[in-house]
């Protein structure tokens, strides 16, 4: 018996309209992401609605960005200066707009021809995603010995 009553209870207030309809468009700047200082970085977004759509990009936080096409889906930006950048993303279609969606984009420095050795295990390597692995293994070594 009061099963029941909790259900017609939960019936009563979802069919009251608490929440507003979901948008008709969508937006999806894409997933979050890593590039590297002075490297031109490409955002992916892309939009699902009815009709033609139209997009706007915003920075939102992390170091200034100048955005070229910000009413396309891949806007691009030069990374001038390490951090986290974080992108918005609304797109429209006719007088439906969705609801923001974000990216973040990490820069890191890198010397594309640093070489990178890595102690004991003889390894060395160049570029900077052998260097980044490369690293990783160096203190993954510098860990165990702390350990000890």
């Amino acid at each position: 018996m009061i099963l029941s009553l909790l259900t017609l209870s939960f019936a009563d207030t979802a069919d009251t309209g608490l929440r507003g309809p979901l948008p008709l468009v969508e937006a999806d700047a894409g997933v979050d992401f890593m590039a590297y200082l002075g490297q031109t970085v490409e955002l992916n977004g892309s939009g699902d609605g009815d009709g033609e759509l139209t997009y706007a990009w915003e920075r939102v936080e992390g170091p200034p960005a100048e955005l070229s096409a910000v009413d396309t889906p891949n806007p691009r930006f030069t990374a001038e200066r390490e951090g986290t950048y974080t992108f918005e993303l609304v797109v429209q279609s006719g007088s439906e707009a969705s609801l923001a969606d974000q990216v973040s984009v990490v820069i890191v420095r890198t010397d594309v021809n640093a070489v990178v050795p890595t102690g004991e295990l003889g390894l060395c390597s160049t570029g900077p995603v052998g260097g980044l692995l490369a690293g990783l293994l160096g203190l993954g070594v510098a860990a165990s010995r702390r350990r000890r």
